[in-house]
């Protein structure tokens, strides 16, 4: 296999990956993203120019809290503002709509994307994949042996989590949140309304930044429902490796 680079864009962040051909992923290249500079465009498309070749098509993964799942039997794509109003109101003006088709659990994840980077894909690289990180972590726990598992990419600010219950996908959605209590709240808080094992697994991933793995399994010790759950980290190059999965 050749080395292949994937362009993952954060409202705040470019970061170029590099996966070699022993499938190893490494950090080729990152750049501050400030959409509201002058030749902000024109600075994106240098950064990427040295990485991208004409032979091949792009890969690009965007990272955003707003997205809504839809079942394929009642998708249509003319009604993704319906669909996008429903969860968060009206579509800023300053954002367009985007959606991801997944097969594997005939699902269509509909979400939104600055009118910049739309402008960006279109005009540079037209022909380029695009998929949302919440699309990319629904396809790799379906891939999981683990029948029951619970994913949360963890991004700083918000984190997206997937449910999975005896093989059956049951959620996957983001929450705001400020530490990591919040986020054990969230964990106790599902696992009780949806029935879940004490033998679970949870597997927690780092996107932005790395998470304090010590207090949070300290926290989750302090809960009978969650003690027994088997609890895995993925820091932020082994997250992203599983962005470059085709």
């Amino acid at each position: 296999m050749s080395e292949k680079y994937f362009f993952d864009f954060h409202p705040s962040k470019l970061t170029i990956l590099k996966k070699n051909s022993d499938s190893s992923v490494t950090i080729a290249h990152e750049n501050r993203i400030e959409a509201k500079q002058p030749f902000h465009n024109e600075e994106l498309i240098e950064a990427i120019r040295p990485f991208s070749n004409s032979e091949t098509k792009p890969h690009f993964t965007w990272f955003s809290s707003q997205f809504t799942l839809i079942p394929n039997a009642l998708f249509l794509p003319s009604q993704l503002e319906n669909y996008y109003r429903l969860n968060f109101g009206e579509l800023n003006p300053s954002e367009s709509l985007f959606y991801d088709s997944i097969y594997e659990e005939n699902l269509s994840l509909v979400y939104s994307i600055p009118n910049w980077f739309r402008d960006f894909k279109r005009n540079y690289f037209f022909n380029g994949e695009l998929k949302h990180h919440a699309s990319c972590l629904i396809k790799n726990c379906f891939k999981e042996q683990h029948k029951n598992l619970i994913s949360i990419l963890f991004e700083g600010k918000s984190f997206i989590m997937y449910i999975k219950k005896d093989g059956k996908l049951l959620v996957c959605n983001s929450f705001d949140y400020q530490d990591e209590e919040d986020l054990i709240y969230f964990i106790l808080s599902h696992h009780k309304q949806l029935g879940l094992t004490e033998n679970n697994t949870l597997k927690l991933m780092s996107y932005m930044e790395n998470l304090n793995s010590e207090k949070i399994i300290g926290l989750i010790a302090h809960f009978k429902e969650l003690c027994n759950y088997s609890v895995h980290f993925l820091n932020k190059l082994e997250y992203n490796s599983t962005l470059t999965c085709e």
